[in-house]
This record gives C-alpha cells, sequence and structure tokens, in this order.
C-alpha cells in the first residue's frame, strides 16, 4: 500500500483502473435501468394494442350485427332462419357487452378472430387489458350501450312481428327497421373510428414521451463516458510518458548493469577456471592407495572442497569440508580456507593428530573468516601400515564403508563434533576422534551434505541410508578408478537432481596390486606426459607377455598412441584436469581402457563390414586415427560417466598389421 502512495505510475494506474470500474459499472446499470424504462413503455403500448384488438373484435361484431339484421329482414317468416339470425345477433350483443366490460374495468376476452379474407372463424384470441389512466374510454362504452339497447330492442320487435300468427308486416315497415339498423350501425363504426383514432394518438404520445425520456438518459450517459473517457485518457498520455521516461532511464541502467553483469560474468569465469585448479584431481592412483573425487557446485562456484595429502610413504591425509553459504562468497573462503588447512598439515607432519588439526584450524580461521558463516570438516589420516583410518568429524555428514566382497554398506554413526565457527573457544578434543579399520576389501565414502539434498521425480529427498543401499546396489568392481563419478552419474540415471546444493563425493581404498602379466595400470598427466613414451610401455608389455609378438605390440603401440593424441587435440584442450588413466589386460583379447576428464565427444560408430578408410583420399593423412584404431580392433565403445569418459578397446592377440605394409 505504501508503494502504490509513492508511486505516481502505480498510483495513476490505480486511478485508471477505478476508472474503467466506474465506466463498466455505468454502462451495466445504465443499461439495466433503461432496459426497465423501454419495459416500462412497451407494457404501456402492449395494453393499448390490447385495447385496440378489442376495439377491432366490436367492430367486426358491429358488422356481424348488420348482416344478422339484414337476413333475419330478409327471413320471409322462415321461423327457423329468424330464430338463427335472432341467436347470433344476441350472442353479437352479450359479446359487445362483456368487450365493453372488458374495456372499462379491464380483464381478459377470449374470441374466434376473421381472417382477412373471409367472415369464417379463423383461429382463437386472447386478449388482456388493463385500464390506462389518461384515456378516456366512458363515452365510448357509454355510446356502444345506448346503441346496443336500441339494436336490442329492433331486434325484438322485427322478431314479434315475424313470428306473429297474423305474419302481417310491411315492406315500408322492414324497411323503416333497416334504414335505422343502418344508421346505428354508421353512427357506431364512427365511434369505433375515433376510440381508433384516439387510441393512436393516445400511442403515439407515449412513443415520443418514450424517446424523449431515452434521448435524455443517453445524454446523461454520453456525457458522463465522454467525461470519464477524456480523465481516463488525460491520464493515460500522462501515464504513458512518464513510463516512456522511465523505461528509457532504465534502458540505460540496464545498459549499464549489462556492462557490468559482463564484467563480473568474465571476473565470474575467470573465479570459476581458478577454482578448477584448487580443485583435488579427480584420480589419485598411488603405490599404496586409490582416491576418487567428484564436485559438482550448485552454480558455477561454490563453497565444498576436499583433497588428499601424501605425508610419507604409507601415511596420507584426506578431507572434505564445506563452507556454509554458497556462490562467490562461499568459494573466496574455500579457497582461503584450503590454503590454511594444507598448511597446517605440512606444518604438523611431525604430529599428525586430526583433533589437533582441527582445533589449529579453528583458532586461525574462526575470528577472521567467520564471523556470519562457519565450516563443517571431516578429516582423515590414513595409515597404511597400520591399515587404519584415524578422522575427526566437526558437523559433517558420517563416513560410508563399503565391503568389496560382500557388497555391503553401513554408516558409521560414531563421535562428531560442532562445525568450526560456531564457538569460537570450543575445544576440539581427542576423545572426539574415530578409528575404523581399512582391510584390502574396504572402500570409505567422504561426502557433503548435498547428497541430501538429492530428490527423485517423486520429489522424494534421499537419505543416508538410501544413499548407502545405493551404493550398494550400483558398485561395479570394473570401475572402482572412477567409482564416485559412477554413483554419481547412476544418481542422475535414476531421477535424482544433485544440483540444489554443491556436491561432493570422495572415495578411497587400498590398491591391490595387479599381476604385471595380465594387467598394468598407468596415471598420465597429458599435457606433460610424451605420449610416446606410454605407446613403448604398451607396446613392451606385449613384447614381455606374449612372447614378442611384435605385430601385436607394434598394433598395441599405434592405437594407443593414436587416441591419447585424440583425446589432448579434441577433449582434453584448454582442460586444467588433464589426468588419464589407462589400464591394460590380457584376456582373450588385449582390452585396453581409458579414462580421461575432457570435454564430451563420440567415437563414430564402427559398422560391420565397412572399411574405415572407404572415404579417405590416399593423399589425406588428416583424421586417420580413428579409422586406424577401428581396423585394428574387434570392438571399440566410449561411454560418459559424470564428467569421465571411459573408452574400451578390444584387440585380437593375432595381429592386423598387413594392410600397413602394402
Amino acid at each position: 500500500m505504501d508503494s502504490l502512495v509513492k508511486d505516481p505510475i502505480k498510483r495513476k494506474i490505480f486511478i485508471l483502473v477505478i476508472l474503467f470500474i466506474i465506466v463498466a459499472i455505468s454502462i451495466f446499470g445504465s443499461k439495466i435501468f433503461m432496459d426497465k424504462v423501454i419495459a416500462y413503455y412497451i407494457n404501456k403500448t402492449i395494453n393499448t394494442n390490447s385495447l385496440l384488438d378489442l376495439n377491432q373484435v366490436v367492430y367486426r361484431h358491429i358488422m356481424l350485427i348488420q348482416r344478422n339484421f339484414d337476413l333475419l329482414i330478409s327471413a320471409n317468416y322462415n321461423l327457423e332462419d329468424i330464430s338463427k339470425h335472432k341467436n347470433d345477433i344476441k350472442k353479437s350483443f352479450n359479446d359487445i357487452r362483456i368487450i365493453l366490460n372488458n374495456i372499462k374495468y379491464g380483464g381478459s376476452f377470449d374470441y374466434n378472430y376473421f381472417d382477412d379474407f373471409s367472415i369464417y372463424s379463423s383461429g382463437t384470441k386472447i386478449i388482456h387489458f388493463t385500464p390506462v389512466k389518461n384515456l378516456n374510454t366512458d363515452e365510448y362504452v357509454n355510446t356502444f350501450t345506448a346503441s346496443l339497447i336500441r339494436l336490442n330492442e329492433i331486434c325484438d320487435e322485427l322478431n314479434r312481428a315475424l313470428t306473429s300468427k297474423e305474419q302481417k308486416i310491411s315492406d315500408k315497415v322492414l324497411q323503416d327497421f333497416a334504414v335505422e339498423v343502418e344508421s346505428i350501425i354508421q353512427s357506431s363504426n364512427i365511434v369505433i373510428l375515433k376510440f381508433h383514432k384516439a387510441v393512436m394518438t393516445y400511442q403515439y404520445n407515449i412513443s415520443r414521451e418514450k424517446m424523449a425520456q431515452l434521448d435524455k438518459y443517453n445524454l446523461i450517459r454520453y456525457v458522463g463516458l465522454l467525461v470519464i473517457g477524456l480523465i481516463s485518457l488525460i491520464i493515460f498520455i500522462t501515464t504513458f510518458i512518464q513510463i516512456s521516461n522511465i523505461i528509457e532511464e532504465k534502458n540505460k541502467t540496464m545498459l549499464d548493469l549489462d556492462k557490468v553483469n559482463r564484467s563480473l560474468l568474465k571476473e565470474l569465469e575467470v573465479a570459476e577456471n581458478v577454482q578448477a585448479y584448487l580443485k583435488p584431481q579427480w584420480l589419485v592412483l598411488d603405490e599404496n592407495l586409490i582416491f576418487s573425487a567428484t564436485y559438482t557446485p550448485s552454480k558455477k562456484i561454490g563453497g565444498d572442497f576436499s583433497d588428499t595429502i601424501t605425508i610419507s610413504k604409507g601415511k596420507y591425509v584426506t578431507y572434505v569440508g564445506d563452507i556454509s553459504s554458497h556462490g562467490v562468497q562461499a568459494a573466496l573462503i574455500m579457497s582461503a580456507v584450503k590454503a590454511t588447512i594444507n598448511m597446517v598439515i605440512e606444518s604438523e607432519k611431525d604430529n599428525l593428530q586430526p583433533h589437533y588439526i582441527i582445533r589449529r584450524i579453528s583458532n586461525i580461521i574462526s575470528k577472521e573468516l567467520f564471523p556470519n558463516n562457519y565450516l563443517t570438516l571431516l578429516i582423515c589420516l590414513i595409515d597404511i601400515d597400520l591399515k587404519t583410518v584415524t578422522y575427526y568429524n566437526a558437523g559433517q555428514p558420517p563416513i560410508i564403508v563399503l565391503n568389496k566382497k560382500s557388497r555391503e554398506t553401513s554408516v558409521v554413526y560414531e563421535k562428531s563434533s560442532v562445525p568450526i565457527g560456531w564457538r569460537s573457544d570450543y575445544q576440539y578434543s581427542e576423545e572426539e576422534e574415530n578409528t575404523i579399520n581399512l582391510d584390502d576389501d574396504t572402500i570409505i565414502f567422504l561426502f557433503s551434505d548435498g547428497i541430501y539434498q538429492c530428490r527423485n521425480r517423486d520429489n522424494e529427498q534421499l537419505s543416508l541410508e538410501q544413499f548407502a543401499d545405493f551404493i550398494s546396489e550400483n558398485f561395479d568392481e570394473d570401475r572402482q578408478v572412477i567409482l564416485s563419478h559412477m554413483l554419481k552419474s547412476s544418481l542422475i540415471e535414476k531421477g535424482y537432481t544433485i544440483n540444489s546444493d554443491d556436491f561432493t563425493l570422495v572415495s578411497f581404498w587400498n590398491r591391490e596390486m595387479e599381476d604385471p602379466s595380465v594387467s598394468q595400470l598407468t596415471l598420465m598427466r597429458s599435457l606433460l606426459t610424451n605420449t610416446k613414451d606410454i605407446g613403448a610401455f604398451s607396446e613392451q608389455f606385449v613384447l614381455t607377455n606374449q612372447d614378442g609378438n611384435f605385430e601385436l605390440a607394434m598394433q598395441v603401440e599405434l592405437i594407443v598412441n593414436e587416441f591419447l593424441n585424440n583425446i589432448i587435440v579434441h577433449g582434453l584442450r584448454s582442460k586444467s584436469d588433464t589426468v588419464i588413466l589407462f589400464k591394460m589386460e590380457l584376456a582373450d583379447e588385449l582390452i585396453l581402457s581409458f579414462w580421461d576428464k575432457g570435454i564430451t565427444w563420440d567415437i563414430p560408430n564402427k559398422l560391420p563390414g565397412q572399411d574405415p578408410f572407404a572415404n579417405k583420399n590416399d593423399l589425406d593423412t588428416s583424421g586417420r586415427g580413428i579409422p586406424i584404431i577401428y581396423s585394428l580392433t574387434s570392438k571399440v565403445f566410449r561411454k560418459r560417466l559424470d564428467e569421465v569418459n571411459e573408452t574400451v578397446m578390444y584387440i585380437p592377440l593375432t595381429g592386423n598389421m598387413e594392410q600397413f605394409y602394402d
């Protein structure tokens, strides 16, 4: 309401709305009023029309009386005809009396009326009449009453003369009767015509009165609407001018804001790229452990963070944290917090105790960085020799443990503490630490509270126990190296949304040392490692484990070099996270597996029996990598799992290099 009073545009629009409502009510109300006025005059006109109908009925009965008198006079003493004509005359007398009574006092009259061409009955009509004020009908009724009395007397006298025993009546007497009847009839017709004119005049006056009344009301109506319309037009024009000025000002402001927004977006992209460099590698392949991590901010940048730090041979620190806000603020605080955590860990290498690290971090950042925010943090000390994980949980979700053999999961509900920043004087004690075993069959999961924000298509939230069951149901041993990404991809495939909050998932487990004659796993940074060295490594693997199969070794080296070059050129261009994982396995065929975090690009389908070089010119050396790979493999597939591309190639153990010797 305050904005309505203070804002001139809103105020004028409100006035316009009120005026439009008044106009609508005025139009509707005046229509109802004028309809009632018209109905009033129509009722009066209908009543006078009924009076004209009654007058017409009187006229027709007068004409019937004249006809029957003529027939009665010429009846020639035929008693049957005399009786009939007398009764017809009497009936007309009676009908006229009823009509006159209706005209004087009002009522209804039911009669058989005549058509336009003959005198026989054509139909039935009921005439309703109510006496009309200011219309004198007494003279009309009295005149007809006197005429009817005299006609009735003539009818009786003529009837007696015609029915007397002597039956002697001169033609002169009959002629006198006829003349008198005709005189009365003519006088009556004159009265009827005069009355008809009087009623028509009354109707005309009513119509003129009605039109004058309607003209007056219409004038008032149109003048009122014109005044309101002019006021509305003036308000509309002034409002339009003000709105135009405001729009022009806002357009200028929007241009300025657009410039600022573009600048902010550029800065945000820079911040996103910077944060990408601060994120941990999606895969850490160590002699003792494998770490798999995925992170998706709810916005371009977020407040979740994690990292893995090698302390010494057999000892590692890994942690997951979450800043209480989102966006740029959280990202800036996260950068400072992560740098602080890594600095504290580096300085305490000789005294690594999770509770002490948490306490030092709290003392450093609580007062400086968290006046309005807080930090949840779960930090783990991994000792390979002791096969233990000692951790301290300050407000993070509990750890989930998976047994690879039984595929059973369990949520570790043990001791935890308050988030950092809730209480600056809180002492994080050793009693709040937890220790769990890390045997060869154990996989440990750390994650942020974004997991609780995941909802399925039925808007049902994912609980901690449901997530533990989900891990068990979707665990794929063949894809352990990308376990976190695989689980996140499975959540999305099952219809869960993961972008309502920052989503972080870290998993780690003991690395099982492969049989070098059967399988080898290699991690490389594509922008720093010479791919030819990897090709040479794969060639040596074949020569060593396939009795010097030189042809197969050359084939594998060629495939590896071609594919790695494709990943670097097409997939990892301008990428900060350029880790590539490469695995070689010997089975019925040689299986090459690649995992990279490049952009999404699909390998063209390999059609059975199709020549990979069918569309290639012999002199054209570009774009031959994929055809070469197709020509040397039996099967190739590439799949996207979250942000990681998985490519698997199957190579027959018998070489297929003949076509390159031609």
